[in-house]
């Protein structure tokens, strides 16, 4: 693995920027969970930049995938939607990003406002933009949904039955998922990634941005939504509740007319992201909190009980 160090003292010299600090895990959401450092930087002109700075194999494809998720947005006619990239580099043996600085995430603009429930809302506001914009005919959200849903069922095979007991009820009702949701129904798709949480969110002046994108950037969004509103009860974020409540009807009243779902797929969509999102908090939180993780995993039943019977 190169030095970092001496990149960033090339970079700095190269491309005239000065780092004015270096953002933290816990602290600023540019950081990612695959990355080398993520810098505050400022250019010759006086721009305040980023730079997500790649050395590790796993890092360097995280931007490899970076690259090819703002390209797939850019192609859906979301270029607006995704912060000004001014380069992206991927050399042997480290990968570089440099993009716009977008100003506080999602996530910590909610702890710090008085007024968090307004922000939720104006968040809804502007993905509804995005889900119009995006909005195509195809098989992207068909794909999308086969895909959380075989990720579901080994979430539960490969990590939570070996560490909770394996239950062959839930064994039968996850079998079950497939046919009472019925993906080859849903006609259109739109912008969606279930990875899409409050801390790459960015709400500015310029309206809503996204950053650190997978390579996935398309599919069925009620999923996502159900994924972001439990963390938003999860992070344990002011007016928690509220904001839970106003996704939970956004998905279900405001994104089906959008992508012609039927109301009762909807409702079992949202079930899904939600099985999904506690499926994945409980796993990893097995070894650090064995407690809550179990509690997680009990709520996640439940979720998986009425998307069967709905």
């Amino acid at each position: 693995m190169k030095d970092s160090s001496s990149i960033l003292k090339t970079l700095c010299t190269d491309r005239g920027i000065r780092i004015v600090e270096r953002f933290g895990h816990g602290g600023d959401v540019y950081v990612a969970l695959n990355n080398d450092g993520v810098y505050k930087v400022v250019d010759a002109d006086g721009r305040i930049l980023v730079l997500k700075l790649a050395l590790s194999r796993n890092s360097i494809a995280e931007i490899q995938m970076n690259r090819t998720g703002y390209r797939k947005l850019r192609e859906a006619g979301l270029g607006w939607f995704i912060p000004e990239i001014v380069s992206i580099e991927v050399q042997e043996g480290f990968a570089f990003i440099f993009m716009e600085y977008c100003g506080e995430d999602f996530l910590t603009a909610v702890k710090k406002s008085s007024s968090p429930t307004e922000l939720y809302i104006k968040l809804l506001v502007e993905l509804k933009k995005v889900y119009r914009a995006s909005r195509h005919d195809g098989e992207e959200g068909k794909k999308m949904v086969a895909s959380v849903m075989k990720m579901v069922i080994e979430q539960y095979e490969r990590y939570l039955s070996q560490c909770f007991g394996r239950d062959q009820v839930v064994s039968d009702q996850l079998a079950q998922i497939e046919s009472v949701i019925r993906a080859e129904i849903l006609p259109s798709y739109c912008f969606s990634s279930w990875d899409f949480t409050p801390e790459n969110m960015f709400l500015n002046s310029a309206g809503l941005k996204y950053v650190d994108p997978h390579e996935d950037v398309m599919g069925i969004p009620i999923i996502d939504l159900a994924c972001f509103s439990g963390l938003l009860i999860f992070y344990d974020v002011p007016e928690s509740e509220k904001g839970y409540e106003l996704f939970e009807k956004f998905a279900l009243t405001d994104v089906p007319p959008i992508l012609s779902i039927p109301e009762r797929s909807a409702e079992r969509l949202f079930l899904l992201g939600r099985i999904l999102q506690c499926f994945l908090s409980s796993r990893y939180r097995i070894d650090s909190n064995p407690e809550k993780a179990h509690k997680i995993f009990r709520d996640s039943l439940a979720y998986l009980n009425k998307c069967v019977n709905v």
